[in-house]
């Protein structure tokens, strides 16, 4: 999906400081990828994240050994990018995702944009180089997402659920906390594995990208 960032006010500059990107599946509003951008283009308010009761249907998680990284293919474009085993962990148990990484400007970017499907257990994480805020947007994405924003430690701090958008104007998503990583799954994913704020994110393992990761969430990490 499309994510709007906006860099924090007096933190050092980013490689990403340089543009305006929409992170997560979308590009610079001004160059329909997906990427962050310091002007949200939404016409309505961003949605927040709302308590709802616990699904009669709800998954029960239980402990997954990490292992390596699986990734169903979702597109030609980003299959060849780093992946990372991601645990959740929650009050229900654990749970875990098997992610593409997206640390360049070109693949914060691009996101998950133009994917048609992405299956239960599979998503992508954005990994940031220092704490920020800002929004993401759904332009150019073709299935509803769950996205997680988590501090450099891996707890979660927001869960908001994004349609897709194909068209401008695209609403924005906006966590309206700081945050060093974001998780994008299945819409509903989240909820049906018991995982909300306050619990962890933690990266297991990653091809090539453990440099990104800096082991900020990797078992025994800072």
């Amino acid at each position: 999906m499309p994510v709007h960032l906006r860099p924090r006010h007096g933190a050092a500059a980013l490689t990403l400081a340089a543009v305006l990107l929409v992170v997560g599946c979308g590009t610079d509003p001004q160059d329909p990828p997906e990427g962050p951008s310091d002007e949200p283009s939404a016409t309505e308010p961003p949605a927040r994240p709302t308590d709802s009761s616990e699904p009669a249907d709800r998954a029960e998680p239980t402990d997954v050994p990490a292992g390596e990284p699986d990734v169903p293919a979702l597109h030609p474009d980003i299959d060849a990018w780093d992946a990372a085993v991601v645990t959740l962990r929650g009050a229900a148990g654990t749970a875990r995702v098997d992610a593409r990484v997206a640390t360049t400007p070109d693949q914060l970017r691009r996101g998950l944009m133009h994917v048609p499907e992405v299956p239960d257990g599979a998503g992508m994480l954005f990994v940031f180089e220092e704490e920020r805020t800002g929004a993401f947007w759904m332009k150019g994405t073709l299935v509803p997402l769950d996205i997680a924003f988590a501090a450099a430690d891996g707890t979660i701090r927001a869960v908001l659920t994004m349609s897709p958008c194909e068209a401008d104007p695209c609403p924005t998503y906006d966590p309206e906390v700081p945050y060093t990583m974001a998780l994008e799954v299945p819409a509903g994913w989240f909820e049906r594995n018991g995982i909300a704020p306050g619990d962890r994110l933690v990266v297991d393992d990653a091809d090539g990208a453990a440099a990104a990761l800096g082991g900020r969430t990797a078992e025994g990490g800072s």
